[in-house]
C-alpha cells in the first residue's frame, strides 16, 4: 500500500467548484483533506475555479485560498 505525500505540492487547482459541491461535498470535506496527514508544504499557490459565486463556493474559498484576487470575466453580446 502507498502513502501520498504532498510536500512537493506547488500548485493546488479546484475547478468547476460550484460542479464539485453540487455533488455533495462540502467546504469541510476539502477541509479535512487538506488538513490530512498528507505532508501538505506550508506555502502552495492554490486556484478556484467556479462559473457561479454562490455562499458555498464563498465559504470554499475562505477554505482554500488566502489574499483572493477575484477575476470576472464577462462575455461580449451577441449580435
Amino acid at each position: 500500500m502507498q502513502t501520498l505525500h504532498l510536500e512537493h505540492l506547488d500548485y493546488l487547482v479546484i475547478d468547476e467548484a460550484d460542479l464539485i459541491l453540487s455533488y455533495g461535498h462540502s467546504s469541510d470535506d476539502i477541509r479535512s483533506i487538506l488538513s490530512g496527514p498528507w505532508g501538505l508544504p506550508k506555502v502552495y499557490q492554490s486556484f478556484l475555479m467556479s462559473a457561479t459565486l454562490t455562499g458555498e463556493v464563498e465559504e470554499l474559498k475562505g477554505v482554500v485560498l488566502r489574499n483572493p484576487v477575484r477575476f470576472v470575466s464577462r462575455r461580449a453580446p451577441s449580435s
